[in-house]
């Protein structure tokens, strides 16, 4: 009987270790997503199972781009992930460069700032539903209290997608705070002492020593922020569920209202597949354009 090696013995130890985990990513991860793009090349209503599932081809794609439904939620998205992009990074990166100085109460102010965090996206959104209903929401009646006419924060399409926008800002903005001032305490203290010495200002210091030394964490956070805004789902569905008519319909609210609501489960699966190489699409302009760290 053939002796088996010690490093023999290690692999196959090694290879059990893993295997729970790649068979769980397989039939978590991978499978689902390979039946879903062969779902896409597909015709299937779920509300007439009698006519089973058809291949048309591209039939779903070309009929996604031909909709004026997709172009108007392709819009409303871009629209949310600017809006929510710039907003949360610009006052993250200003909260972070706050938290990160040393004063009274600091570890308390990092806190309160986190806690929005800790919140569930769907708690989120029916929290802020309440608040800011149109006639026994809290903001109102704090507006009514200093004489400012009560808003339709929700039911206005003008208002509607904003909110959405400001809601989201709050509730993930301190991700932001928080990967930043992570790279802001990951500076050698040392480096701004020489150009203190130097005679360099507090901007020259934030010019050309924070940004430059930060600038692989900001391309990080802005990639992960950006890829968060442009899948939102959660919130909207909590908020508006895309109203008031299309006002807030992203393509995520989009897919499903076409796969579950609807029940077209093919193109909703194609529309899940424009979404993935669009988001895909947005990241190689990221990892292109943006600048390297020196």
């Amino acid at each position: 009987m053939k002796k088996i090696s010690g490093s023999s013995r290690e692999k196959r130890f090694a290879y059990a270790l893993i295997s729970p985990t790649v068979i769980l990513f397989i039939l978590v991860t991978l499978y689902p997503l390979i039946y879903s793009l062969q779902l896409s090349f597909q015709s299937w209503n779920l509300l007439k199972p009698s006519l089973g599932k058809e291949f048309v081809g591209l039939a779903n794609y070309l009929e996604i781009f031909k909709d004026p439904i997709f172009w108007g939620a392709l819009k409303t998205t871009l629209s949310f992930t600017v809006g929510t992009v710039v907003l949360q990074f610009m006052i993250g990166l200003g909260v972070a460069l706050i938290l990160n100085r040393e004063f009274t109460g600091k570890n308390v102010a990092r806190t309160i700032v986190l806690l929005p965090l800790l919140i569930t996206p769907v708690i989120i959104g029916l929290m802020w539903r309440w608040l800011l209903n149109a006639e026994t929401g809290l903001i109102n009646y704090l507006l009514g209290l200093v004489g400012i006419y009560p808003k339709p924060w929700l039911g206005t399409p003008s208002l509607a997608l904003l909110t959405v926008v400001l809601v989201d800002v709050w509730h993930l903005t301190p991700f932001t705070v928080l990967v930043v001032l992570a790279g802001l305490q990951g500076i050698d203290p040392e480096l701004y002492e020489a150009a203190t010495i130097d005679g360099a200002s507090q901007g020259q210091r934030f010019r050309f020593l924070t940004i430059p030394l930060l600038s692989p964490v900001l391309l990080v956070i802005l990639l992960l922020i950006t890829m968060s805004a442009f899948r939102a789902f959660d919130k909207i569905f909590a908020l508006t569920q895309g109203g008031p008519g299309r006002a807030t319909e992203v393509l995520g609210y989009l897919v499903y209202r076409v796969s579950f609501k609807e029940f077209y489960m093919g193109q909703g699966a194609a529309l899940s597949f424009v979404m993935l190489l669009l988001v895909l699409t947005i990241a190689l302009v990221y990892i292109r354009f943006l600048p390297e760290p020196e």
